[in-house]
């Protein structure tokens, strides 16, 4: 920059400026909100010399590094930050270039908008378009449906359906997520399933064969099927079907029915379809062909022994008497062989009834027939029958003796056979004689795996006649017990043997309990009624179904621990005025008893409180200490629920029992019959959490703090279906006027400050007194950012609306401000400035920008941070107070901060200067700004002048003056552009002082010239103006630069300059060029061609003299850089006017007059007058 000022100085001008390459000739920026972007532009002198300058950004968001460049070439990089840019904002700016090849605008605009890939994630569709593609091609609709535009349009469109379509989708989609999604917003009705038969029914099956049944889905969509069987023999040939498989609207499910794994006769079976919403039951009927003659053998067989032991049993038990059994059993045997039946056991029992009856010859025979086929005897038990069946005929004891030794050499082969036992029983001295060996030979069989009835009547008339053999209540004890109970053979003395010993009895058994009620209902007693009662317990029975034996136990005055709950716990109807007398004291002083047993009598009494009143007197106290109990510990039934309404008061909470009571106030209760879910899930949109809860017999507690809680199902394999065709919700105790004892006693939590910021934002209803709750809802760390920002806006909405609440100077200092700033930039800016936190919002404008903030509170903030830094200089800050003043908006403070700092272009500074001079502050240094950018980039300076006045009159920098009159005495000499009057009183004081010097020299020709031709436009000069005109006009007509201004010059001071006749032809062009001039005469053909005289910075002039009536014709031709440009012709003529002066000029003009107009008379006199003229000049003047 100075070596330009010197340059000016010097009278060194640049005639044309080349112009700056500037590429691209404009910038679109396209960025992200937050994001920051580097880009570039090129700037290039265009004859490839070197070129220096500095750049300016009218928008603080870029900025560019350096800001100075120099160099042929140059590579400018900016970097534009994004940070709170909004999005969709627009703006424009530019860079202002200046160089030493004059002063540019290179305008960009910057636009925040989505991102490529945000615009590819915009969905074409909305939900009723989803429904109607799902109708028409499910699996394209569910491309659709998981994709991010999808997304991103329910989350910015249609949010109430976004929590649905989060949490079907959460961990992953499905085609059933869809389903669910349709038919949860109510675009379509859940697919049904039909069948086409409902039974099947098949006969004289030799062979697995397959059936198929055909399943039809009422609409499209998905659903999954599960198949099911209940029998072995049916075998479904897939167990799980979902929609997808189906050939249009139907498909054929094939179930094979498997001959092998049914039994003889009908087999029955049911064929299970389920999906979340249907179950379908197909009833199937298989029978086999007739069974081979084996196996119906067999099965005869299994019959007949059924009978005969059932008829022995009889015998034994004394309910038939012998003739009866033995012509029944005769009857059974005769029946099985006349239908086949030849098992030897048969004709071996038949031997013992004949015997039995007295027909001894005949049973005698049928044994020896038998004796005689003895292959037919083939297994241990046969045989050993036989030989005892022997020893009714053959008394011998040596044979007997044999027969006994032989059947026990086979049962010590094999223990586990019960029958040879059971003939040992009546062989084997050592078991006849010994009923403590009989009976354990008896409990052995049953360990080893026989529960034959013969067996316990051979063991139970041993327990009967001696009960201490049952020392404990092993599984055969239980087993004989039982089989005594239902043959009614209990006695009062073994029932008390099985009391005694289920007092230590470990666990609850559900045959003994039977056995002990039997025994009860025959002999009832005391001991008695403690075994069931201390069984019980032992079992934690506490259904209703077992109240009568507490009951008993209670009436007998049995003391055992905890009979009394158990009493209480097993009562159907809890009226304490019904209850035992010691019940009732018990339940006064004792607490041990089940909370909901408990919570039901409190209830009873709370609710009978009018018709019985002393009752309610009496247990007051205690019903309340009891409910504040269950409350903190979080418990709830109906029960409960009533109790709480009753005795829960604002005076009795403590934060503990706050938050218990909130819990349970937004606890929701679900049920749930479909036997495929297993879960229940609440997500919250706000929250983007869920709470899952697995059903228990049904029934699932969840707590609902959202307003906008999505209920979701899920079956076993965790798929997910909408909850409200499938669940029944109820809210379980709900007292809204509860609430603000809650928010008062704990004002932080969680759930309580997201339902009540919920309601607040649904209903509109923010206002003083729901304000706290929503300034603390937005301190929570487990909201989404979507419904913070939220909160955060609709507090500041608030604020906005109110700004003169005591508590927003509070607020201010304690919100995050980088989360308030992404929220609502305007409004969190406008009330720091109206605040008076002006650090604060100046903080975020210098990292956030000012988008959007109304301009008054800018100038508030830029104002007070002027003061603040004490005017210490920031770009942020100088941008902004310039942004307030061209918006019109401005004080003292910000035009002196801007006279002070800025630089940008000469026309904003103009501005700036032309608002310091009005508001009358010092603008010096800002005018010596920009005499200095106007002297580097010699643009056009029109309209300065009153800038470089007041910058001289101040006494500013003598070298800036010079060089600015220098430039603007060249601007109006050479390039005829207009310059005030106090350029040319600078120039003309100037010349005096120099003048009264004799150093004339010393001022540039440049400004010399430029003050000669002011003085020659003028209307009227003064006498000291005539003098310098003088003094110029000779000194410049002595270097011959004479110029046709000169004949504007009144006649006084050209007349020692003959300009009489004088006709100029000028040119201003590029001082590098040659100018030629081309004239002729009138008449002539031939031009004249010759190069004008480059008086002063191409300022080219060619003088011509001509007389009356003289014309002359010329043309123009500028050659520079080998290119010619010729000018159109033009046409001198001399003026008419003729005067009498006898000049030698005058006198020759009238010659000219005579000739042309043929006057000799005229043409002699005048040429006598000019030869007079030129002989007096001779004799008088003498050279000297």
């Amino acid at each position: 920059m100075k070596r330009r000022i010197e340059q000016l100085l010097n009278g060194k001008f640049e005639y044309e400026t080349p112009r700056l390459k500037i590429w691209p000739e404009e910038i679109q920026i396209r960025l992200k909100p937050g994001e920051v972007l580097q880009q570039s532009f090129f700037l290039e002198h265009p004859q490839e010399e070197k070129v220096r300058g500095f750049l300016y950004s009218s928008n603080p968001r870029i900025t560019c590094n350096p800001v100075e460049f120099q160099g042929p070439r140059n590579e400018i990089h900016y970097q534009v930050d994004g940070s709170g840019l909004p999005e969709g904002w627009v703006e424009d700016g530019a860079f202002t270039i200046c160089s030493e090849l004059g002063e540019y605008t290179l305008p960009y605009t910057i636009r925040a908008e989505k991102s490529r890939e945000q615009e590819s994630q915009e969905s074409s569709l909305d939900v009723a378009g989803l429904a109607k593609l799902a109708r028409e091609n499910f699996q394209q609709a569910y491309r659709q449906f998981i994709s991010q535009g999808f997304r991103n349009y329910l989350k910015e469109k249609e949010p109430q359906l976004y929590g649905l379509y989060q949490g079907l989708g959460t961990p992953s989609f499905n085609y059933q997520s869809l389903e669910e999604f349709l038919t949860g917003t109510g675009q379509k009705e859940a697919v049904e399933i039909s069948i086409d038969r409902n039974e099947i029914e098949l006969t004289a099956l030799t062979e697995p064969v397959r059936e198929t049944i055909q399943i039809t889905k009422s609409m499209p969509g998905f659903q999954k099927i599960q198949v099911e069987t209940d029998e072995r023999f049916l075998r479904p040939e897939k167990k799980l079907i979902t929609t997808d498989e189906f050939a249009g609207s139907t498909f054929d499910l094939n179930v094979v029915i498997d001959t092998n794994l049914m039994h003889g006769g009908r087999n029955y079976g049911r064929v299970k379809l389920s999906t979340c919403y249907q179950t379908i039951y197909i009833q199937v009927t298989a029978q086999k062909a007739g069974k081979p003659a084996a196996q119906k053998q067999g099965h005869i067989c299994k019959i007949m022994q059924k009978k005969l032991e059932s008829l022995y049993v009889g015998f034994r038990l004394k309910k038939i008497d012998v003739q009866t059994w033995i012509d029944r059993s005769v009857s059974v045997i005769n029946s099985y062989r006349r239908a086949g039946g030849s098992d030897p056991f048969a004709e071996l029992f038949l031997v013992q009834l004949y015997y039995a009856d007295g027909k001894r010859q005949k049973a005698l025979k049928l044994l020896q027939s038998l004796e005689q086929s003895r292959r037919r005897l083939n297994t241990p038990e046969r045989y050993g029958f036989f030989l005892y069946m022997t020893t009714f005929f053959n008394r011998d004891k040596e044979y007997v003796d044999q027969v006994e030794a032989e059947i026990d050499r086979m049962f010590l082969r094999d223990k586990t056979n019960w029958k040879l036992q059971w003939i040992l029983f009546y062989l084997k001295e050592s078991l006849l004689g010994d009923e403590n060996a009989r009976y354990e030979a008896a409990a052995e069989q049953f360990r080893y795996g026989c529960r034959s009835r013969i067996l316990y009547l051979e063991a139970y008339p041993i327990l009967k006649k001696n009960p201490f053999l049952m020392r404990h209540l092993g599984a055969f004890e239980l087993q004989l017990l039982r089989f005594a109970a239902k043959e009614q053979l209990l006695t009062a003395e073994v029932i008390r043997q099985a009391a005694s010993l289920t007092m230590h009895y470990p666990e609850f058994n559900e045959q003994l309990f039977k056995i002990l009620c039997k025994g009860s209902e025959l002999y009832p007693s005391e001991d008695l009624i403690k075994a069931i009662c201390l069984l019980l317990m032992k079992g934690d029975k506490k259904e209703h179904k077992y109240f009568e034996w507490y009951e008993k136990g209670v009436s007998y005055g049995l003391r055992i621990t905890g009979l009394y709950e158990y009493y209480m716990e097993s009562m159907e109807y809890t009226n304490l005025q019904d209850m035992p007398q010691i019940i009732r004291m018990y339940f006064a002083y004792d607490h041990t008893l089940d909370y909901k047993k408990r919570a039901a009598v409190y209830r009873r009494m709370t609710e009978q409180k009018e018709e019985e009143p002393q009752t309610y007197r009496n247990y007051r106290v205690a019903m309340e200490k009891f409910t504040l109990e269950q409350l903190e510990a979080g418990r709830i039934t109906e029960d409960l629920c009533v109790l709480y309404r009753a005795y829960i008061r604002k005076n009795l909470l403590n934060k503990t029992m706050a938050d218990r009571l909130i819990d349970l106030l937004f606890t929701v209760e679900v049920t749930c019959e479909a036997p495929s879910i297993r879960q229940v899930i609440v997500y919250s949109p706000r929250t983007g959490k869920e709470q899952a809860v697995n059903f228990s017999e049904g029934r699932a507690l969840v707590q609902c703090f959202d307003p906008e809680s999505v209920l979701l199902a899920a079956d076993q394999e965790g798929i997910r279906y909408t909850a409200a065709m499938l669940c029944e919700a109820r809210q379980l105790f709900w007292e809204e006027q509860m609430l603000p004892w809650c928010m008062e006693k704990s004002p932080e939590h969680t759930g309580l400050l997201l339902y009540i910021s919920s309601q607040c934002l649904l209903r509109g209803e923010i206002n003083r007194e729901s304000l706290p709750c929503l300034k603390r809802a937005c301190e929570i760390s487990g909201l989404t950012e979507e419904y913070k920002r939220k909160l955060q806006k609709a507090v500041l909405e608030w604020y906005k609306e109110h700004p003169k609440e005591e508590s927003l100077g509070k607020f201010l200092t304690e919100i995050p401000y980088q989360e308030y700033i992404q929220v609502d930039k305007k409004t969190l800016l406008t009330l720091l400035a109206q605040e008076g936190m002006c650090q604060e919002a100046f903080m975020l404008i210098d990292r956030y920008g000012a988008e959007e903030v109304p301009v008054l509170e800018l100038v508030r903030i830029c104002s007070r941070m002027v003061l603040d830094r004490e005017f210490e200089e920031n770009a942020m800050l100088v941008s902004l107070c310039h942004y307030c003043f061209i918006c019109g908006k401005y004080d003292d403070k910000l035009l002196r901060y801007l006279l002070l700092y800025y630089e940008g272009p000469i026309q904003d500074m103009m501005q700036i200067w032309q608002a310091g001079v009005e508001f009358e502050l010092d603008t010096m240094l800002l005018e010596e700004k920009m005499m200095m950018m106007m002297l580097f980039t010699r643009n056009d300076t029109r309209g300065t002048e009153a800038v470089f006045e007041s910058y001289a009159r101040k006494m500013g920098r003598k070298k800036l003056c010079r060089a600015y009159v220098n430039l603007k005495a060249y601007e109006y000499f050479v390039k005829g552009q207009p310059v005030a009057e106090s350029v040319f009183q600078y120039m003309e004081r100037d010349y005096g002082k120099l003048s009264r010097q004799g150093r004339t020299q010393e001022q540039e020709d440049v400004c010399r010239l430029a003050l000669m031709q002011h003085y020659a436009m003028a209307v009227s000069l003064a006498k000291e103006q005539k003098k310098y005109a003088e003094e110029l006009l000779e000194e410049y007509s002595a270097k011959g630069m004479r110029f046709a201004f000169w004949k504007r010059f009144g006649e006084e001071l050209l007349a020692p300059y003959q300009m009489k006749g004088r006709e100029f032809v000028e040119y201003v062009g590029n001082p590098a060029s040659i100018v030629y001039i081309s004239w002729r005469k009138k008449g002539q053909e031939e031009y004249t061609r010759e190069p004008m005289k480059n008086c002063f910075e191409g300022i080219f002039v060619r003088e011509f003299t001509l007389f009356y009536g003289d014309e002359l014709e010329c043309f123009l031709e500028e050659e520079l850089e080998g290119s010619v440009k010729k000018s159109d012709k033009r046409i001198l003529s001399a003026s008419g006017e003729i005067s009498g002066e006898n000049t030698r000029y005058e006198i020759l003009n009238r010659i000219s007059r005579a000739v042309k107009q043929n006057d000799e008379a005229a043409f002699h006199e005048e040429i006598g007058t000019y030869l007079q003229l030129e002989h007096l000049t001779k004799e008088l003047f003498t050279l000297i």
